[in-house]
C-alpha cells in the first residue's frame, strides 16, 4: 500500500493490550498512522464539508 501523504510504503502494525487488539497502517517514510477510527472520522468530516458546500450553494441560488 502507498501513503497518500508522501507516496512511501506502508506496513501493518498490530498492538496487543489489555483493551484488545489494535491494527493500523504506518508509513515507513513520514510515520503517517491510519486505523479504522481515523478512516471513519475522515469520511464523516468529508460528508460534513460536502453538506455545508451544498447548502451554501442552495442558499446562494435562493438569494438570486
Amino acid at each position: 500500500m502507498t501513503c497518500y501523504r508522501c507516496g512511501g510504503r506502508m506496513f501493518w502494525e498490530t498492538i496487543y493490550s489489555i483493551e484488545g487488539k489494535h491494527t493500523s497502517l504506518i508509513c515507513f517514510n513520514c510515520g503517517e498512522c491510519i486505523d479504522e477510527e481515523i478512516i471513519k472520522n475522515r469520511i464523516l468530516s468529508a460528508r460534513k464539508i460536502r453538506r455545508k458546500n451544498i447548502l451554501g450553494a442552495i442558499e446562494r441560488m435562493v438569494e438570486k
